[in-house]
């Protein structure tokens, strides 16, 4: 569409223009070669959408708080415009349920992150699938974040799968737990792991880096006797030594 200033009216006239069919109207404003100041007071949800999709309003606080209705086009419009939303997110009304949808859309894990730093992680035992997608970013990030207490770092390891996931999340996090606190985890945990209490058995694992770190700190913290890896062809994997009492 001309960007000449005579043609400032017929682009608002077309913005605003609710009775154009949605196609007609995406090939209208995508012509423009500046994005829009606000959103449009007249259209439908189907030409906010196509607004929104295709970023051609700018981001802001009033923006974002047009959109309220309608969570799944607040979430893309902050994904579309990430770096405006973290230097306007103290202006933006939001909780921690919009926070949540943001954690599952197609962002990068730096802007998770982010994210989990604004978040209120202290009632993760109280929402199991929160603390299941926290879990999913810490594993796969590797990352400890200041936010967290013991109580929601052990629903974060508890409500994750698979188990290879939750002894991962477990060598990031164990130092946030007492002796007594890694045992009851433990108790919690899938088979094998709730046999690692003093007694005459020895529980296996499968050789992997992951329980490779795992039983290192077991041992280091004095939670097993010691460990070691089978020598026989039926006898491979890791065993663990248990302390007899």
């Amino acid at each position: 569409m001309p960007d000449e200033p005579e043609s400032h009216s017929l682009r608002e006239f077309v913005f605003e223009n609710g009775a154009l069919s949605d196609h007609a109207y995406a090939a209208y404003v995508q012509s423009s070669l500046h994005k829009y100041e606000a959103f449009p007071k007249s259209v439908g949800v189907g030409k906010m959408k196509i607004l929104v999709d295709l970023n051609l309003v700018m981001f802001s606080a009033e923006n974002f708080s047009h959109l309220a209705d309608n969570p799944t086009l607040s979430v893309t419009f902050v994904k579309n415009n990430i770096d405006d939303f973290f230097e306007a997110q103290d202006e933006c009304s939001m909780d921690d349920d919009f926070r949540h949808k943001l954690l599952e859309a197609e962002v990068g894990d730096r802007t998770r992150l982010k994210v989990l730093a604004t978040m209120d992680l202290q009632i993760l035992p109280d929402i199991s699938a929160r603390a299941a997608l926290v879990g999913d970013i810490l594993a796969r990030t590797r990352t400890q974040i200041e936010n967290l207490n013991a109580d929601a770092a052990r629903a974060v390891i508890l409500s994750s799968r698979p188990a290879e996931t939750q002894i991962s999340l477990l060598n990031l996090l164990h130092g946030m737990f007492d002796i007594d606190q890694v045992k009851d985890i433990l108790q919690s945990m899938p088979s094998p792991l709730p046999d690692i209490k003093p007694g005459w058995g020895t529980p296996r694992l499968a050789d992997t880096p992951v329980n490779v770190d795992f039983v290192t700190w077991l041992k280091k913290r004095s939670i097993i006797s010691s460990w070691s890896r089978g020598t026989g062809f039926f006898d491979h994997g890791i065993r663990i030594n248990l302390f007899r009492k």
